[in-house]
């Protein structure tokens, strides 16, 4: 008799707890939160573009990347492919993260996994977490593993999903996290970590294989470090070393980064965009917005083995990028080692249009390259690269259009509407068969 009155009071108990938890959220504990639909109008952004195939791959978030006052979002990790004429032709929208009260914000990497899938590196936020403006930061670190057809890869970390894990790049075929760590096929973070915890800078940004070398490079306010390690060994395991000792700033001897002195104030942000051609790794340097710097962004030139600026390069080692306003620029390297630079134009009569430059292997601009590209409503590059045509394509600051230009730096009337493919506009639920298409129909 007394068991049958415990069991009944836990029923009760467990009854009670039920219909409060659903008048509370609306949502059966018994059942997962589902996928928030997509509201009418939602659009595409990309962070970042890579080259695929013939075509180009976007990656960044469709839907809304922050709650509403509901908590309610439906922001999540896409990739689009765009044909080589600058149309859309397929979507990969990555499951794993099905709930409506967790939301995609930012693409940060995008890794090809080797098996025809990807890492999909980025930040998001729940409900629970305070607005990304109260939290100082990006929201929840992540990094999520998916098939061709967009499906997590549960035999990957926590079914697809490796939590406050980056995944920035492969080196020699290892996975690398933003904090130098190593990650297995499996993902499983090692715990042989590349840099002790006291030596690392808060985020590490871009990895680039050099011979065996790894070229590393930071985001912080002030002065530019970079790093380098030597790969001793392969198998059983990674271990990396510091290159030699620094001689470039005054550091610390025994510091594993050096500082370079370009003459700016202490308002200048150095942006971590690097890229290599024949050992030396190119910097771009941007005034800090927010302060009204009127400093020119400025390029500069590196030798990563010598720890030295590379002043054959430009006035001994840098190049004013005049002409460029404080929008956001960016750069890439032709296979030949000449640099294309693309931000927004201060100069009339197009202030606010495009402004592209290629600079030679010495630092010199090419007089018959680019200049001011009129294309209205694209304020910055978030991004440059260079396609295997040897074309450079822009992506502008706000994600929401790709530029290419022809090899003499004008708008390609081939590509997308006369040299501009949009991507806001673009309709992802009917790019995206499958299970997201069927959230789409729920609008």
């Amino acid at each position: 008799m007394v068991v049958l009155v415990l069991v009944g009071v836990v029923l009760a108990v467990l009854g009670a707890g039920t219909w409060f938890w659903f008048a509370l959220t609306g949502v059966p504990w018994w059942r997962p939160p589902q996928v928030a639909p997509l509201a009418p109008g939602a659009t595409f952004s990309a962070d970042l573009v890579q080259t695929h195939g013939d075509g180009y791959i976007a990656a960044g978030v469709v839907g809304t990347r922050e709650p509403d006052e509901d908590g309610r979002c439906s922001g999540r990790f896409t990739l689009v492919e765009i044909e080589s004429d600058g149309s859309a032709r397929a979507a990969v929208v990555a499951s794993g993260l099905e709930s409506d009260r967790w939301c995609a914000n930012e693409v940060e990497a995008l890794v090809r996994d080797g098996e025809g899938g990807w890492l999909i590196a980025g930040a998001g936020r729940s409900e629970s977490e305070p607005s990304l403006e109260d939290q100082g930061r990006r929201g929840e670190r992540l990094t999520l593993r998916i098939s061709a057809d967009g499906d997590p890869r549960e035999d990957f970390g926590d079914d697809g999903i490796l939590h406050k894990t980056v995944v920035v790049g492969r080196v020699q075929g290892e996975l690398i996290t933003d904090q130098l760590e190593r990650v297995t096929p499996e993902g499983e973070v090692r715990d042989d970590v590349l840099l002790d915890a006291d030596t690392t800078y808060s985020t590490w940004t871009d990895l680039f294989a050099l011979d065996d070398e790894i070229v590393v490079a930071v985001e912080p306010f002030g002065d530019l470090h970079l790093q380098t390690f030597v790969v001793e060994g392969i198998s059983p395991k990674l271990r990396y070393r510091p290159l030699r000792p620094p001689l470039l700033g005054g550091a610390d001897p025994y510091s594993r980064a050096f500082s370079v002195d370009v003459g700016e104030s202490r308002n200048t942000f150095s942006s971590a965009r690097v890229d290599l051609y024949q050992g030396r790794l190119y910097v771009l340097r941007q005034p800090y917005q927010s302060h009204g710097n009127a400093d020119e962004p400025r390029l500069i030139a590196v030798d990563p083995r010598r720890w030295e600026l590379d002043r054959s390069f430009g006035e001994d080692g840098i190049v004013a990028l005049r002409g460029l306003g404080d929008a956001p620029a960016a750069f890439a390297v032709e296979r030949d080692g000449e640099v294309v630079i693309s931000g927004a134009s201060n100069r009339e009569p197009l202030p606010g249009g495009m402004r592209v430059l290629r600079l030679s292997a010495s630092g010199s601009a090419d007089a018959d390259f680019g200049g001011t590209v009129p294309t209205a409503g694209v304020p910055g590059a978030a991004q440059v690269l260079i396609d295997g045509e040897g074309r450079a394509v822009v992506l502008e600051s706000s994600g929401s259009s790709l530029v290419r230009l022809t090899l003499e730096g004008q708008l390609d009337p081939s590509f997308g509407n006369d040299g501009v493919a949009g991507l806001g506009d673009l309709d992802v639920c009917s790019l995206a068969p499958g299970a997201f298409a069927e959230a789409c129909t729920e609008r």
